[in-house]
């Protein structure tokens, strides 16, 4: 699967974007986050990206799930 997963990472112009919920930080959180960057995903933790798409902006927003305490506060 990862190598599919870096395949398809590689083949999308905008790149492949994730965050990570809240089943993901029961004790698998960095081996997650280790195969999903291998694979060039990037992570979106608390973090907002702008990309533009035939002049048209895209905001993309990742969350940590409220269970993360690092979680940004509103």
């Amino acid at each position: 699967m990862a190598e599919s997963l870096a395949e398809l990472c590689e083949s999308l112009p905008y790149g492949v974007y994730a965050t990570l919920g809240n089943h993901d930080l029961y004790g698998h959180e960095q081996p997650i986050v280790q195969a999903l960057r291998a694979a060039g995903v990037q992570l979106l933790n608390d973090e907002v990206i702008r990309l533009t798409h035939q002049g048209q902006v895209l905001w993309l927003m990742g969350r940590f799930d409220n269970h993360k305490r690092q979680r940004v506060h509103d």
